[in-house]
């Protein structure tokens, strides 16, 4: 959260200085060493445990009404 309050008080050039970018982007040959370096933009995706979603399932007190 302070780093977001960092950059929001930041100029444009100032952010686009700081992540070592422009505002045209990066180039084809600095993506793909940034995405050796850092990996992939991805969320990981979690499986889905069965015992948890049932365990979610009963969590509600709604589910006693019914």
């Amino acid at each position: 959260m302070e780093y977001f309050a960092h950059v929001t008080s930041q100029t444009a050039e100032q952010v686009l200085s700081e992540l070592k970018t422009s505002a045209e982007g990066l180039t084809a040959a600095e993506a793909q060493r940034r995405i050796r370096t850092h990996g992939p933009n991805e969320i990981a995706a979690r499986a889905a445990n069965w015992f948890f979603i049932l365990q979610r399932q009963f969590a509600s007190s709604f589910i006693y009404l019914l």
